[in-house]
């Protein structure tokens, strides 16, 4: 599947601040009535048709990794969740652009792990399934999240002592969980821009981030992430990479070519991460 192009983003940008201002403005009837014509449209049955294809072949892989991670740094956790990013996740391509990242944070020798945005908790429990002597916080603030990430836990006999859970992360809560030797992993579609705000939590000079940038959504986030946190702390880019040649992935061989790029497919668009190391906060 291509990559989209310069211009792909920006039209999705545009009708990404259209839509939002469309669900501030209009009352929640007519929002109903216009979402279900956007429904009867080329483009959202195609999507749908795309989500329908992403399923099945997630389901075919899932089955045949028996649901168990097979590279990467979390190989050898178990993955329940027949979803649409589960072949990425099984095979261990999922994000692989963060794995040298994720090795750095192995080795890092964090008292805490928090994370912001945890999902289903791929990261929250594989980060706590490797290091043992370390607390990891998982927030998100969907509760099926977070009950999700409590069934990853236990497919993983991790216990619930070494994972703790919350919703909405304000700035007094974020504030009060950066001590010292923490660890912020933060992907929050775009909320970034309000709760990583140093003004209001001070403590974010002492710890490490591991930001996910959603330019989509909100766009100058990166000039504003570098402006806030660049006297503060060392910042590293991680782009996104094309997801184009499936051979590293042998467990992919028994499926169609178009099949798999689509076990290997995670976005359509160019995305940035930003490491923040702080140069204060080791103490």
């Amino acid at each position: 599947m291509p990559m989209a192009s310069d211009a792909d983003v920006a039209r999705w940008q545009r009708q990404s601040r259209r839509r939002e201002w469309l669900r501030r403005v209009l009352p929640p009837p007519i929002r109903r009535v216009l979402s279900l014509v956007y429904q009867q449209r080329p483009e959202a049955r195609a999507w749908r048709r795309g989500v329908a294809d992403r399923l099945r072949v997630a389901q075919a892989v899932h089955e045949s990794c028996s649901g168990v991670v097979q590279r990467g740094p979390f190989a050898g956790m178990r993955f329940p969740f027949a979803c649409t990013d589960a072949a990425a996740k099984c095979i261990g391509s999922y994000e692989r652009e963060l794995h040298g990242e994720v090795e750095r944070i192995l080795r890092g020798g964090y008292a805490s792990i928090v994370n912001v945005g945890c999902a289903e908790g791929f990261y929250s429990v594989g980060l706590a399934r490797a290091l043992p002597d370390t607390t990891v916080h998982a927030y998100d603030t969907s509760p099926g999240a977070i009950a999700q990430c409590r069934e990853l836990a236990g497919a993983n006999a991790v216990p619930d002592g070494r994972l703790r859970y919350g919703g909405e992360v304000t700035h007094q809560v974020l504030d009060s969980l950066c001590r010292p030797r923490t660890l912020l992993l933060v992907d929050i579609e775009g909320g970034e821009k309000a709760l990583l705000d140093p003004e209001r939590v001070p403590r974010l000079m002492d710890v490490d981030m591991l930001v996910e940038l959603h330019e989509v959504y909100v766009p100058g986030i990166e000039t504003l992430m570098r402006d806030r946190f660049s006297g503060t702390h060392v910042v590293r880019d991680i782009d996104s990479e094309p997801r184009t040649d499936a051979s590293p992935y042998p467990e992919l061989g028994s499926l169609s070519a178009a099949d798999q790029v689509t076990a290997i497919f995670e976005r359509p668009v160019f995305m940035r991460w930003l490491a923040l190391e702080s140069k204060y906060g080791r103490a």
